[in-house]
């Protein structure tokens, strides 16, 4: 139960609150400006998921699998020309050590 939180709050809620934060004040502030403040990934693919090209796009993900009162974290990184998974790690925390796949 050490990993579920940080700061009190589930990763997940962070994140949340990050997102939730950025739509409510997107007439005030830029969205670059917000996210770069909270750092949130910049959007490079600009939701254009397709690709005919091995290896020019790669997507990841994590999901959190809870496993008797622990939780564990499985990170997937898939291509998004077959969309076949190229990397997967599975682990007991989200350090970046564990979470970024080596390419």
């Amino acid at each position: 139960m050490r990993y579920l939180k940080k700061g009190g709050k589930h990763l997940f809620q962070e994140r949340q609150l990050k997102y939730t934060f950025i739509l409510e004040n997107v007439t005030i502030y830029s969205v670059e400006k917000m996210c770069k403040c909270m750092g949130v990934s910049k959007n490079v693919l600009i939701r254009d998921f397709s690709s005919l090209k091995l290896g020019e796009k790669w997507v990841s993900d994590i999901t959190y699998i809870r496993v008797n009162n622990d939780w564990n974290y499985l990170t997937t990184v898939l291509d998004l020309a077959d969309r076949k998974i190229v990397d997967w790690s599975l682990s007991q925390d989200m350090t970046t050590e564990n979470t970024v796949a080596k390419a």
